[in-house]
C-alpha cells in the first residue's frame, strides 16, 4: 500500500534533526531571557512610569462641559494653570490663572479641594456663551 503523502527518503530523519539538543536548549535560555525581562519591567513598572511623566509639561487637569457647544478645560504648562473656554464655531478664549490658584500637578504636587479658581479672579473678559438667549431672556 502507497502512503497518502509520500515524503522523500531525505526527509525521513529531518524531524529529529529539527528538535536536537542544543536547539532546544537555545529555546528554553532565550524563554527564560524573555520571562526575566517581562518581569523586570513588570516589576518596576512605577518608576518607569514616573520617569515618563516627569519629562511632560503639558497637563489637562480637568475638562466640563459647559452647554451642547461649550467646553472648559483646565490645563497646567510648566507649572502655570489655564482656563480654556471653546465654544463651536468660535476661537477658543485663554484665561491665565493667578498663582496663588495653582497647585503643581505635573511635579508631584497635589491640588486640595479649594485651590479652584472663582471667574472673579480671571483675567480678562468672559465672554457669555454663544448662542441664541432663551425667549423672554434679559441680556
Amino acid at each position: 500500500m502507497v502512503p497518502a503523502f509520500p515524503f522523500p527518503e531525505s526527509m525521513e530523519g529531518m524531524a529529529m534533526e529539527l528538535l536536537t539538543t542544543g536547539r532546544i536548549i537555545t529555546l528554553v535560555v532565550f524563554l527564560a531571557l524573555l520571562l526575566a525581562l517581562w518581569a523586570a519591567v513588570h516589576l518596576q513598572r512605577g518608576a518607569l512610569g514616573h520617569r515618563l511623566r516627569a519629562a511632560r509639561r503639558l497637563a489637562v487637569v480637568e475638562a466640563v462641559s459647559l452647554g451642547d457647544r461649550e467646553r472648559a478645560v483646565l490645563i497646567e504648562v510648566d507649572g502655570a494653570r489655564y482656563l480654556v473656554v471653546t465654544a463651536r464655531g468660535q476661537a477658543p478664549q485663554l484665561h491665565p490663572l493667578p498663582a496663588a490658584t495653582a497647585a503643581p500637578l505635573l511635579h508631584g504636587g497635589a491640588a486640595s479641594a479649594g485651590t479652584a479658581a472663582h471667574p472673579a479672579t480671571l483675567q480678562g473678559p468672559v465672554a457669555p456663551p454663544a448662542g441664541p438667549t432663551p425667549t423672554g431672556a434679559r441680556p
